[in-house]
């Protein structure tokens, strides 16, 4: 099933750790809707990079939804969009880093419908961009890096 012209259900929903695990990660069909909006999000977000590439630009998803068993059995909060299937975690190879794609979204968050970026864990070859559709309680949560030493304001 897709949930919109490049993304499936079956991606989204794809969790090599739940499997590993034995954790069913099917999503409730009550949260179809909230996919769909997120991976809509995610087609104005490849189409962007993909404009500013001059090149078509696939998002790899990493996470999509999670179940609330999955989302604790790696050690994420209940609180996570991910559950809600509102956020989405992904790399696009093809127009860079995730920090050079982080930078690249973050003075377009309102245009692209992101209500929340991340850029998780950036090292030289790793680390992954989180979007999510919902605009956080604290603004200064908004746009923010996530590193083992902790977290911090803007894109680094």
């Amino acid at each position: 099933m897709n949930l919109s012209p490049h993304f499936t259900l079956a991606e989204f929903t794809a969790s090599v750790e739940a499997a590993r695990r034995g954790i069913n990660n099917d999503i409730p069909i009550g949260l179809l809707a909230n996919a769909k909006r997120t991976t809509e999000m995610l087609e104005r977000i490849r189409a962007f990079l993909s404009e500013r590439a001059g090149r078509d630009v696939p998002l790899l998803l990493s996470s999509g939804f999670r179940c609330i068993a999955l989302n604790r059995a790696i050690g994420s909060k209940d609180d996570s969009d991910h559950p809600k299937a509102l956020a989405a975690d992904w790399t696009a190879p093809l127009f860079g880093r995730p920090t050079d794609i982080a930078k690249a979204l973050a003075p377009h968050v309102d245009a692209l419908g992101i209500g929340q970026l991340i850029n998780e864990y950036p090292s030289e070859w790793g680390g992954w961009v989180h979007t999510g559709v919902s605009i956080p309680s604290v603004a200064a949560n908004r746009v923010i890096t996530i590193t083992a030493a902790g977290v911090r304001a803007g894109i680094a």
